[in-house]
């Protein structure tokens, strides 16, 4: 028991020590990519050379950041198209902050598109850093009463266990159960390294893709992304629209620039259809609707501002509408989960504490 002991708690030990190190690292990551797209955002405002204030910012980092500022510096001197340079640095960049960055380019309002895209990606990454927070305590929570639960079993059951047959008596039905269920666990103690790794191994992922370490483009092709991204297409749109753009110019532009690396294979293959049926004469807010990137409510919306002029102003006050309402549904889960997984963690405790509390209450009537 004692080795069964060490070799549950020592990778619990080392699982909080990988999950502080997965938040410290993707939170540094995105601060620093964050610090240096807003810049450029405000250099391409003003006017000023892009390679010029990415050099700047090389000099004043360090580490990984001075590094990847100081090769976009020279990918930029070189040539490389902005996008391309970005995108090449940064294999993970957040969808919205790679569609500004690519539309930006190519309408000539780069600066205006990378503040657009870093505000839609903060409000998201606020939502994310909570769940985060969220996850990682209750996390935290759980290998302590493991660890906790496991020491218990270890010293204090098996003198129960003892005293009871001293004194002649029977264990109550709950604790036998815990006796049953840990001396399968000695028995079968192999069973739970896998379990405990693939467990370890989803949450770890799942941490990486909050943190931010890997695209979220990976992430159930898209599926979960989906209204980010539709989102995000519709903000595409009504920045075409502010250029003096028709839609078939900018939905050309994302289809052919996104081909390589779309931001998910969702909406990769549904900005091509659309493309292909805008071609063949079908209204843009028809296309929309057809590929799911609209609803009816918004394809109404769409079509008495488009009739009226105002396309331009209800793309972009749809899009917002579709982040809010995923950012709403997005805390109404955690803020839901939270209490519930307190609750069963709190069930948990009470179910441990009367387990020893009963044998307790039995040897004392034993005596009397």
């Amino acid at each position: 028991m004692d080795l069964l002991f060490f070799i549950i708690l020592l990778p619990m030990a080392c699982m909080v020590l990988v999950t502080y190190c997965i938040v410290a690292v993707g939170s540094y990551y995105v601060a620093e990519r964050r610090i240096l797209i807003y810049a450029l955002s405000v250099a391409a405002k003003k006017q000023v050379p892009l390679q010029e204030i990415a050099h700047a910012i090389s000099l004043e980092s360090k580490g990984p950041s001075a590094w990847k500022a100081r090769r976009l510096s020279e990918l930029l001197d070189q040539g490389v198209p902005f996008p391309d340079a970005l995108q090449g640095l940064y294999r993970n960049l957040p969808n919205e902050v790679r569609v500004a960055a690519i539309c930006g380019w190519e309408m000539d309002c780069l600066g205006t598109a990378l503040e657009m895209g870093l505000e839609s990606q903060n409000a998201l990454s606020e939502i994310a850093r909570q769940a985060t927070l969220k996850v990682v305590y209750i996390l935290l929570v759980l290998l302590l009463m493991a660890g906790i639960l496991l020491w218990t079993i270890v010293n204090l059951l098996p003198a129960f266990i003892d005293m009871f047959e001293e004194f002649g008596l029977e264990l109550p039905a709950m604790t036998m159960y815990v006796v049953l269920a840990v001396e399968a666990l000695s028995q079968f103690w192999y069973l739970t390294i896998p379990v405990g790794l693939l467990m370890g191994l989803v949450g770890l992922v799942f941490l990486a893709f909050v943190s931010g370490l890997l695209p979220t483009r990976w992430l159930l092709g898209g599926r979960l992304t989906f209204a980010r991204d539709r989102a995000m297409v519709l903000q595409a749109l009504a920045m075409g629209i502010q250029c003096g753009w028709p839609i078939t110019r900018t939905l050309e532009v994302l289809s052919v620039k996104l081909a390589v690396k779309p931001p998910s294979k969702m909406i990769g293959k549904r900005l091509n259809r659309i493309y292909h049926e805008m071609n063949d004469g079908v209204l843009w807010i028809d296309c929309l609707a057809r590929q799911k990137l609209i609803n009816t409510r918004e394809r109404d919306v769409l079509a008495a501002a488009h009739r009226s002029g105002n396309a331009e102003w209800a793309l972009r006050e749809v899009a917002h509408a579709i982040l809010r309402r995923r950012l709403q549904r997005v805390q109404v889960f955690y803020n839901t989960a939270l209490p519930l997984t307190i609750l069963l963690l709190g069930a948990v405790v009470g179910t441990i504490v009367v387990t020893f509390f009963f044998p307790l209450v039995e040897m004392i009537r034993g005596m009397v």
